[in-house]
């Protein structure tokens, strides 16, 4: 299966090589939610790993870059310190492969300053691919509208990067800057944009942080309901492709017996649509109620929770939340599972002492069990105050609530959702 990488901290490509799950061959998008060095500084480390391991998946390329050496003269540019690298003869141009079968680069998204900081990163240390990436930059603009349209304006740069190929590295493909003009400094991208072939959906908002930080809420498409095979064969319709076009939510007829002919509706034999899985993945927040509308229903929130009620005074001031605002916004926006994670370093990791991390947790819970009567949640004070909550629906339970730790795997079907 495809893996998409939200934030790549230092040290993310050590453990992944420990890791069972998941192989840095895999990773094929992602995400950056702010440019601190714990979200960040482990990307450049990782690509380098990811040239090595990447082969090309033989797809006839159909990008052509010219590759400045010293001298002014043309490279073919993967830079390796092996001497026998097939990507080392001199050529006029390079021409990049695919990066996989289905996309054409490695996409990376992230605000406004991500591709500065990973181009001059590779530069400065001479590094190149056998494949291109390509930054997909959020910013926002001075225009606004109210309406309810938050797809964003698309602001690419090919003409500079013509221009001014000093500029810019041979593995870097041209930047595109998605500007926002909703309102509400929200972005939604289609599945044509951020993942035509598997038809997932992205949307993105502003998180309160002392640097733009970004909110990531990913929804599955909305597939066709259950076919009840048994109702399909006692109204007389034929295996074959009638069943599959009912299944499409098409009606089909065919003749029957007697010479008439006989119509099945989709509706009297599918089951409901199912909806596509929700999910949220939040950067660095003081204040998350900008993303509230867009997440709102999400299946799954993960949410920083960097300090506890006892530090709950240092949370807004530095940019950051408590556990137990972590469990009231996910209660405000009706999420059904609650993951927090991005602990202060004050709490020792649980397998030295479980106690620290188990009441974040706990506090997570209490927060999730209790309404803000407020949608969104503003101060520490406030996210503690009992006398401003209500509360909630007895299915807030403390198994909706987990605390994030290294190799940590979870469940995300439906099936576990409702557990």
């Amino acid at each position: 299966g495809r893996v998409w990488m939200f934030d790549c901290g230092e040290g993310t490509q050590h453990q992944l090589l420990k890791c069972k799950d998941v192989s840095v061959g895999k990773i094929d998008k992602v995400f950056i939610t702010h440019l601190h060095g714990d979200h960040c500084y482990g990307l450049p480390g990782m690509l380098c790993s990811m040239g090595l391991l990447w082969s090309a998946p033989g797809i006839a390329p159909n990008a052509t870059f010219a590759v400045k050496k010293r001298d002014g003269k043309g490279s073919s540019a993967p830079a390796s310190d092996d001497d026998n690298d097939e990507h080392g003869a001199a050529d006029e141009n390079f021409i990049f492969d695919h990066f996989s079968k289905t996309s054409e680069f490695l996409e990376i998204y992230g605000p406004t300053n991500t591709a500065v900081y990973l181009r001059e990163v590779l530069r400065s240390s001479e590094t190149r691919f056998g494949f291109r990436y390509r930054v997909n930059e959020l910013s926002i603009s001075s225009e606004k509208r109210s309406d309810d349209d938050a797809s964003p304006r698309i602001v690419s740069e090919p003409e500079q990067q013509e221009k001014n190929t000093a500029q810019f590295i041979s593995c870097e493909a041209p930047t595109r800057r998605f500007v926002s003009t909703h309102i509400n400094d929200t972005y939604y991208f289609p599945p044509s944009i951020v993942d035509p072939h598997g038809g997932i959906s992205m949307s993105a908002a502003w998180l309160d942080h002392p640097v733009p930080s970004l909110g990531y809420v990913l929804v599955e498409p909305t597939t066709a309901g259950t076919l009840d095979m048994a109702k399909a064969s006692a109204l007389g319709v034929p295996k074959g492709p009638m069943l599959s076009k009912l299944k499409k939510g098409e009606a089909v007829s065919f003749p029957l017996p007697d010479g008439s002919t006989k119509t099945v509706d989709a509706t009297e034999v599918v089951g409901p649509a199912i909806e596509g899985r929700k999910l949220t993945m939040l950067g660095d927040t003081s204040n998350s109620k900008r993303i509230a509308e867009i997440a709102k229903s999400s299946d799954w929130v993960v949410h920083e929770s960097t300090f506890d009620d006892n530090c709950d005074k240092l949370a807004v001031p530095r940019g950051h939340s408590t556990a137990r605002m972590a469990g009231a916004f996910a209660a405000s926006i009706l999420a059904k599972k609650l993951i927090i994670t991005h602990f202060s370093a004050r709490f020792p990791p649980e397998e030295k002492d479980p106690l620290p991390i188990a009441q974040l947790r706990a506090q997570a819970v209490e927060g999730f069990e209790m309404k803000a009567l407020n949608a969104a949640v503003g101060t520490p004070s406030e996210a503690s105050a009992t006398s401003a909550l209500e509360p909630v629906s007895s299915k807030c339970r403390a198994n909706d609530v987990f605390t994030a730790q290294d190799f940590l795997s979870v469940d995300l079907s439906r099936a576990a959702a409702k557990k």
